[in-house]
């Protein structure tokens, strides 16, 4: 249980500095070919979620298959534009050693993937853009 909370820790901390300590998180979604999905909100402003093990499949599945093509640059987790990236609502997914975050805003552009002290700027895939209206 600890090393789950140490896991979110930054990015947990991050949300309560941005949006105040009205963040909460759930886990909404957990296997060993997907890894743990939590989903974080403030207050009662989030999302329906019934069909996330659906969508987050095939996410991960457009990950295996290297569909998502990455930014060519490198950033920090203190960088601005991944700043600016962390809203709420959101998801993170939690997979060897990885962090994908997922903010679930209808204008949400782009999602990055945290390992190893860097993170990487994917494009929005198509199939979550329905997770929330």
């Amino acid at each position: 249980m600890l090393k789950v909370f140490s896991a979110c820790a930054p990015l947990l901390f991050l949300l309560m500095l941005t949006y105040g300590c009205n963040v909460k998180s759930d886990v909404v979604y957990q296997s060993d070919h997907v890894g743990k999905v939590t989903y974080h909100y403030k207050d009662n402003d989030g999302c329906d979620l019934k069909e996330v093990d659906k969508n987050i499949a095939l996410f991960y599945q457009q990950i295996k298959r290297r569909e998502l093509v990455p930014l060519k640059a490198i950033y920090q987790e203190d960088d601005p534009f991944i700043q600016e990236l962390t809203t709420l609502p959101s998801i993170s997914i939690h997979k060897d050693k990885a962090e994908w975050y997922i903010p679930l805003a209808p204008s949400s552009q782009w999602i990055y993937v945290k390992s190893k002290g860097t993170i990487n700027v994917f494009s929005y895939p198509e199939s979550l853009k329905t997770l929330c209206k």
